[in-house]
């Protein structure tokens, strides 16, 4: 049998392959496991027709059939998912809060957040030498040098642009959550000392400038933002404990395999912290300087943490409930 008889006869597995691209590149239809398995068989021996076909000079019109058929299989087989609002949605709004709501590891990183964070903050406006010996004295004259001048004046409003500003916000604020999260494959040790960093910074930052003469504009500037920053920390390191944890307890498995099942348990809390952080840098760079007075300011405060509290208790309520992943360390 002759090359060209052979591609003959391969004529109806090419039909086949046809049918079930047209199959798979309907949005509404999924192939069938069967389906999918046949399209790669397929896929493969087409691949292989095309290079018969190529070595052998065959026909212009019939390399080109086969390499638009091998083209759009491949393409079939390996294309990208794209972007599933829907899913999305519901990793944010279903399967994080319910992820959070159960896990122990958010507790803990409460716990020590808020702790050290509050009593930093107390230390540091009741004693005149905690602030120095913590942040060193050129932060803290940086500090006062920074909330010396009213955040509204017309020299710095006209030089503000808050859209560049909420971007360089954005920026920073993610990157601090990221390593919150990311340190925690260190079993979770380098998550808590993000955490325990942070807390001991801004509490001491909070309590110092509470006691100084610039207390009125710094917390001017600080009340809008910092419900959703403080608690976007909060998750990103909940997520990195929890990712840790499976490095230690591996139920049964490797530790590879431990590691990226928590890594998947924790990647919706920190999508949840992700888009506080967003939020967060939002309010900071179009309404934390901006001239509204601070009682709509503390408004926002207070319903963005209200707004936090109901996607906690009620988000994902009507499903059934989510394994966290096992006790937290």
């Amino acid at each position: 049998m002759n090359v060209t008889e052979r591609l003959r006869e391969r004529q109806g597995a090419w039909r086949e392959l046809e049918r079930l691209l047209a199959l798979a590149s309907t949005r509404r239809s999924r192939l069938a496991s069967g389906d999918a398995l046949r399209l790669a068989a397929l896929h493969r021996a087409v691949c292989a027709d095309l290079a018969l076909a190529e070595e052998h000079n065959l026909p212009r019109l019939t390399l080109e059939y086969l390499q638009s058929l091998s083209g759009r299989s491949h393409a079939a087989l390996y294309r990208s998912a794209g972007f599933d609002a829907r899913a999305w949605g519901r990793a944010l709004f279903v399967d994080a809060p319910a992820r959070l709501r159960s896990d122990p590891a958010l507790r803990i990183a409460a716990g020590v957040f808020w702790g050290i964070f509050l009593t930093t903050a107390l230390l540091a406006a009741g004693r005149e030498s905690f602030a120095p010996d913590v942040l060193g004295q050129r932060m803290l004259e940086q500090l006062d040098q920074m909330y010396s001048h009213p955040l509204n004046g017309p020299d710095v409003a006209m030089g503000r642009d808050d859209s560049l500003m909420a971007g360089f916000y954005i920026q920073h604020k993610t990157s601090i959550g990221l390593r919150c999260f990311a340190w925690g494959i260190v079993l979770g040790m380098g998550s808590l000392y993000e955490l325990v960093h942070n807390a001991i910074v801004l509490g001491t930052v909070f309590g110092y400038m509470a006691r100084g003469p610039n207390a009125e504009r710094f917390y001017t500037f600080v009340t809008a933002h910092s419900s959703f920053e403080l608690t976007a920390v909060v998750f990103s390191a909940a997520a990195g404990l929890r990712m840790g944890w499976g490095l230690i307890e591996t139920r049964g498995e490797s530790r590879p395999r431990s590691l990226a099942r928590e890594a998947g348990n924790a990647l919706p809390a920190l999508g949840a912290a992700v888009v506080l952080f967003f939020l967060a840098a939002f309010v900071e760079g179009f309404v934390s300087a901006s001239p509204i007075p601070y009682g709509l300011k503390a408004g926002i405060a207070l319903a963005s943490a209200l707004l936090i509290v109901l996607y906690l208790m009620l988000g994902g309520r009507s499903r059934t409930p989510i394994d966290a992943g096992g006790p937290a360390p």
